[in-house]
């Protein structure tokens, strides 16, 4: 999985500073519990630790460790884990501002004091609006999306899908082109079934080994536990104009897709 480090980073970066800020404002603290802020803070703090390490390992070694694969399918969980709070957190904090009008309302509506409000266990409420009911609402909320996340983490957890180079130039000769080369391995312990496809730019086209050209590419692979796909793509530009383009190789899985974008210059001289 090609990861963006940096965004991530910056995302989780701006995540902290927005709690941060909640747990030291005068105006939040009365509506939000502390606690629940530090609590993601340290998951943030972990997820960091995590990516630190596995960027480092990935620029100094090209030897991937099983413990590293490891590694970054736990990062993505606690990833998961940091976006999933954000919305409770959000949803925390609204019930508990609209606790003391509730509680005031019902005290006033039924008639009784706030010492037997407090006495006959109602104030249990308080405890259901600000944990029970915005985990209920966030699992609600996400239940979907959440499956779809976990599903795709699932499907090409043992995947290896390699596509080099990612930026290159297209001439009007395959001869003068470097190749394109795709690589699917499969690193898991089961037989799986995959599908491979791309549609080419616009007057760009692959060269097949009967010499027949084709815009596009599409095939259903049976990966043996242990074993790989490998294919070299000859690849030559028909049009006359210079310009930049770019096109997706996907890689699919009973729905989950993983995708390389390819960013090509497309040149009509040699």
């Amino acid at each position: 999985m090609n990861r963006d480090y940096q965004f991530e980073v910056q995302y989780l970066l701006t995540v902290t500073i927005a709690v941060t800020a909640a747990i030291a404002s005068d105006f939040m603290r009365p509506i939000f519990d502390v606690r629940i802020g530090y609590l993601l803070l340290i998951i943030i703090a972990l997820h960091i630790v995590v990516i630190n390490h596995l960027y480092a390992l990935q620029q100094m070694a090209d030897v991937r460790m099983e413990s590293e694969k490891e590694l970054d399918g736990y990062s993505q969980y606690t990833l998961f884990t940091v976006t999933l709070t954000i919305p409770f957190l959000i949803l925390h904090a609204i019930f508990l501002y609209l606790y003391s009008p509730i509680s005031v309302f019902i005290v006033e509506g039924l008639g009784i004091s706030y010492s037997n409000f407090q006495y006959m266990g109602i104030s249990s409420v308080k405890m259901f609006m600000a944990y029970l009911l915005p985990l209920l609402l966030t699992m609600g909320l996400t239940q979907r999306f959440s499956k779809e996340i976990f599903r795709g983490l699932r499907a090409f957890r043992n995947i290896n899908f390699v596509v080099v180079p990612e930026k290159f130039k297209i001439y009007q000769s395959h001869e003068f082109t470097e190749p394109l080369f795709i690589k699917v391995e499969n690193n898991g312990d089961a037989e799986v079934n995959l599908g491979l496809e791309f549609e080419l730019p616009s007057e760009v086209v692959w060269v097949s080994e009967t010499g027949e050209h084709k815009n596009e590419f599409s095939e259903e692979l049976e990966i043996a536990s242990g074993k790989s796909k490998r294919y070299n793509f000859e690849l030559q530009y028909n049009g006359e104009d210079r310009k930049t383009s770019q096109f997706e190789v996907i890689l699919t899985q009973n729905g989950p897709e993983k995708l390389k974008t390819i960013d090509v210059l497309l040149k009509g001289d040699t």
